[in-house]
């Protein structure tokens, strides 16, 4: 690999036979990277590049405790079973639900970060950021993101590099030749550029990166929808990993503060939200979908609320009452289910039921109300 060719774009195959020093001082940056993380990684000052880098990750984490009702650390866990599992999704798995344990015990701070930085030490020792598992990369950029910010220097840089690393070969990756499952393609070739143009904004072309992840998340939102937001038949047996990929992106975008939609993009999801919200059983799984989905109800609450539906809107009061699936919660809340006596009449801009020729689709459901 030649000198200062570490960039988005470039075919790199693996930093890993560099020292940190090398590494950073390779790196190509945006003209309007931070003066002072560039700065000391021409240094090749570890120490002052990892302080800048925390400085930058603290808004991400800052961001970590509002009121997503799936962590955002275990978002990547909605589309676990987006992939064969070839064993390194699963593990990847387990040790996001560690990390999670951790920052939901009781113990001090001192204590917190001391065994999430032995979890995140184990976990890159055996494993690591891999551009051949888009979810347990997915994973990784959140560890980075949410986490990386209370990681010693040491650490903190080896997560970057090796998460910038499987990043760059991730957006490198061609086509297999045969058609994919929408919501892989929605995850390879438009989240995980998206997430890592955002999450690595200072490096040399993240943001065409980003603004390409972007682009073919917004044309295919577009492609998969009717007008008024339905989903198209053939998506139905897979539409809450398809889901997913929308719903992570823009919640990465809102706490970037980079929206991922347009004002036009932005109500075609908004009605998809609904549409999907109609199709739903009780406990958040959609109809003739195959219900591998980690926290289903938690997703489309996540969904709603980033789709912006008022409160008073029937679609956001039936995501509501979904049971309470949420890894947050130590136990599970069940919804009233009970009917009332007259069920509400709704007007046709408020109706649940829909139907459109070209979706092929068509939703019967005749109330809002749980239990229906």
């Amino acid at each position: 690999m030649a000198d200062g060719q570490i960039e988005f774009g470039s075919d790199i195959t693996s930093t890993a036979e560099l020292s940190d020093e090398m590494a950073l001082q390779s790196i190509r940056w945006r003209t309007s990277a931070d003066r002072k993380l560039v700065a000391a990684a021409k240094a090749g000052d570890r120490s002052r590049f990892a302080g800048a880098l925390r400085k930058g990750l603290g808004s991400h984490s800052k961001s970590a405790h509002k009121s997503n009702v799936t962590p955002t650390l275990l978002q990547s866990l909605w589309s676990r079973h987006a992939f064969d599992d070839n064993g390194s999704t699963g593990e990847v798995c387990s040790f996001l639900m560690d990390l999670n344990r951790q920052l939901r015990s009781s113990k001090s701070e001192a204590k917190q970060t001391a065994a999430i930085s032995r979890i995140v030490k184990r976990a890159l020792k055996t494993g690591g950021p891999d551009a051949e598992d888009p979810i347990g990369l997915l994973g990784w950029m959140s560890v980075l993101a949410e986490l990386g910010s209370r990681l010693d220097d040491d650490l903190l840089i080896r997560l970057w590099r090796r998460t910038l690393d499987a990043s760059i070969l991730c957006s490198q990756r061609q086509g297999t030749g045969t058609e994919e499952p929408i919501d892989r393609s929605l995850l390879i070739r438009g989240e995980i550029p998206w997430r890592g143009g955002l999450l690595f904004a200072d490096v040399r072309h993240a943001g065409q990166m980003r603004k390409a992840g972007r682009s073919y998340l917004r044309n295919e939102l577009e492609a998969l929808t009717d007008g008024d937001g339905t989903p198209h038949a053939r998506t139905l047996h897979r539409l809450p990993l398809t889901l997913a990929a929308f719903v992570r992106s823009a919640d990465a975008g809102e706490k970037s503060g980079k929206s991922l939609w347009d004002a036009e993009s932005a109500e075609r999801f908004e009605q998809l939200i609904e549409r999907v919200a109609a199709m739903c059983l009780d406990d958040g799984r959609t109809a003739l979908s195959n219900g591998a989905s980690f926290s289903p109800a938690s997703l489309m609450k996540t969904a709603s609320r980033l789709a912006g539906l008022r409160k008073q809107v029937p679609a956001a009061q039936r995501v509501h009452a979904f049971l309470d699936d949420s890894p947050m919660s130590n136990r599970v809340k069940h919804a009233k289910v009970g009917l009332r006596k007259k069920a509400q009449r709704f007007d046709e801009e408020t109706s649940p039921s829909s139907q459109s020729d070209w979706a092929e689709l068509a939703c019967l459901r005749n109330n809002w109300l749980s239990g229906s």
